[in-house]
């Protein structure tokens, strides 16, 4: 099976993106030759002592479950199944870390309990998805150069959530091949969703779709923050529903070459911007802007944008855009910069007078970024204070003041 059909375009890219800031390859193998990472062997350990190995012996009809998928999947690794003494509905990949290892693929026993065969074959494959893309690994790679999961930057982390979003609803994709049944992982998801364990035929699949439908709705007028490694389960089960009903799909049935589907992809980033979306009020959306087109014409004022000032309009708007970047060359190249600027500033002045001060600050700390204070700087400065937020000349002396003796650091060196 040609697996690089089936993961997400946006999916790949981040993680591509991702791995390259934080040098994965380097690290992976800085993790593997300093055997600093132990965290297989612990589970393992852990496994065998405490939960039960799923084998062909012991537990035939469950391991026969188990490798039904692995051949769905054409996945050819080792791969150990346990079943542990816990409530929770959950399971979980563990990555080897050796070569001559095996992955391990974890569950819980509440899960084994509440849910039927063709549902548990949707889990498992889902799970071994996840081996195949490697995306537990990289994972780990993140867990290792981030322990403390607070530290992770704005704009590293909010790239992050969206690309383990992605790899879920990838992830899915590997879970309905294995088992097609859409119906049952309709009851898959309402079920992991509340807890419950109820019959297929208690759950009207009709009414549950019209349901998803009437949320993704409720999306889209008004955004929601989701910061959950997992995407809401209406855009879950939404893409899920277009990948059962896709082309790619039919060519996986029918054991064809694969190729891409760019229907398909169409529908999915239709629903991924739900997920992208960091702005969940109107006055969100006009500080983006504010953000961006201040930030860019502060720093213009010199004729000279330097790399400290687009890092530091960058990092800003990483509040309320997963690509600030992106969002702040698109600003830029309209070549609507002013217009941005006093749009934004106007609309948010508008909504909350009191973040007039704010937004100041943010100009002024823009104008000594690149560590030196500009005379056209400073005089964009006394323009913006008096014609946009009415401020005395004083009062624009003594905030611009405020900021040089906080954060202005004066350059050592000249070139």
């Amino acid at each position: 099976m040609d697996y690089q059909f089936i993961n997400l375009q946006l999916e790949k890219n981040i993680k591509a993106e991702l791995s390259e800031l934080l040098e994965a390859d380097v690290v992976r193998e800085i993790m593997r030759q300093g055997k600093i990472d132990q965290e297989q062997n612990y589970f393992r350990s852990i496994h065998q002592g405490h939960s039960f190995k799923i084998t062909r012996e012991l537990l035939p009809k469950l391991h026969q479950m188990c490798e039904e998928v692995k051949s769905a999947l054409d996945f050819n690794e080792p791969l150990d199944f346990y079943v542990t003494n816990s409530p929770d509905i959950n399971a979980a990949a563990i990555p080897k870390f050796e070569d001559d290892e095996s992955h391990l693929l974890v569950f819980n026993s509440g899960l084994i309990e509440k849910f039927d065969e063709e549902e548990l074959k949707f889990i498992i494959g889902h799970e071994i998805g996840h081996l195949i893309s490697k995306n537990a690994e990289f994972n780990r790679i993140v867990q290792f150069v981030f322990p403390e999961p607070n530290h992770i930057p704005l704009i590293f982390r909010n790239k992050l959530t969206i690309w383990q979003q992605l790899s879920e609803i990838a992830a899915d994709r590997y879970g309905y091949i294995a088992s097609p049944n859409f119906d049952k992982c309709i009851t898959n998801f309402f079920k992991l969703s509340s807890g419950l364990s109820l019959d297929a035929a208690m759950i009207n699949p009709e009414a549950y779709m019209e349901m998803i439908d009437g949320e993704i709705h409720k999306f889209a007028e008004s955004p929601q923050t989701n910061l959950s490694t997992h995407p809401v389960h209406p855009v879950r089960v939404k893409a899920l529903h277009h990948f059962s009903q896709s082309k790619l799909f039919r060519l996986i049935q029918q054991n064809k070459p694969l190729e891409e589907d760019k229907e398909l992809t169409d529908k999915i980033m239709e629903l991924v911007k739900y997920l992208v979306s960091l702005k969940t009020s109107e006055i969100e959306f006009h500080r983006a802007n504010f953000i961006a087109s201040a930030g860019f014409m502060i720093a213009l004022a010199d004729k000279n944008v330097t790399d400290e000032e687009i890092e530091f309009i960058v990092d800003a708007l990483s509040n309320f855009e997963v690509f600030p970047k992106s969002f702040l060359h698109e600003i830029i190249k309209s070549e609507k910069i002013e217009e941005y600027f006093w749009g934004s500033a106007n609309a948010i002045l508008k909504i909350n007078p009191a973040e007039r001060f704010t937004m100041f600050g943010y100009m002024i700390s823009i104008a000594v970024r690149d560590r030196q204070i500009n005379p056209e700087e400073i005089e964009f400065l006394y323009k913006v204070g008096k014609e946009l937020f009415n401020f005395e000349e004083k009062e624009i002396a003594q905030q611009i003041g405020k900021i040089i003796q906080e954060k202005f650091v004066p350059k050592l060196f000249t070139n």
